[in-house]
This record gives C-alpha cells, structure tokens and sequence, in this order.
C-alpha cells in the first residue's frame, strides 16, 4: 500500500460519529465543504464573536486522531500516518479541569505559489 499522507473530510466526519457535522454545499468549482461549530461542541454558535474556539479544535483534533488510527488499519510500518499523536492529559487541577496537550505533526512544503502540509508516516 502507499503511505498515507493525509485524511479525507469524510474520514473526519466519520470518526466524529456526527451526521452532517462535515458537509459540502454548492457544486464544482463553487463546492465548499463546511464544517458546523455547533454540532462539534454540542453549543450553538452563531455568531464570529462567539468564544469556543479551543473547544472547538481540540475536538476536532481528537477527531482526527480517531480517523489516523481507522485508516492505518492494515498499514505497513513507513506508510501510517503518524500526524495525530494521543492527546498527554496532566493531572486534575484545583479547579476540577485536566490540562491537555496535543501536537500536529506535518511537514509543510513551501513555495512561491503555496504552503500545503502532509501528515508525517511512521
């Protein structure tokens, strides 16, 4: 098999276990694939001055992370994505939180025209 360099949207979707959190609207070259805030976090956003922002990525990270394992099932070792690794979790704090850390591992290349990063294999 080729290395995986990166997921599809509807990996994404599907590992988030939320119908129509992830859809495409418009057709050709005016298709968008739009992602909604609310159905991710479980709170209505409506509007760009609403908080949510943290919440909103790491979920959608966790996500990612989901969808990385489902699609390096059968993976040789040099060809799964490795971009998403496990969330660390610290220790439960006064305030009743746990603090969380997680990385993306890409690599970006750059060029006069673009900057598009792929997922790391390991």
């Amino acid at each position: 098999m080729a290395a995986i360099t990166d997921l599809t949207w509807q990996q994404l979707e599907d590992a988030s276990g939320i119908t129509g959190a992830i859809a495409v609207t418009g057709v050709g070259d005016a298709a968008k694939v739009l992602i909604d805030v609310s159905l991710i976090t479980g709170v209505h956003t409506g509007a760009l001055s609403a908080g949510g922002v943290v919440d909103f990525l790491i979920k959608l990270r966790e996500f990612a992370s989901t969808a990385q394992t489902t699609a390096n099932v059968g993976q040789s070792a040099g060809e799964k994505l490795a971009a998403f690794p496990a969330l660390v979790y610290g220790t439960l704090g006064s305030d009743g939180k746990v603090q969380v850390q997680g990385n993306v591992v890409a690599k970006l290349g750059v060029s006069p025209q673009t900057l598009h990063a792929v997922g790391t294999n390991s």
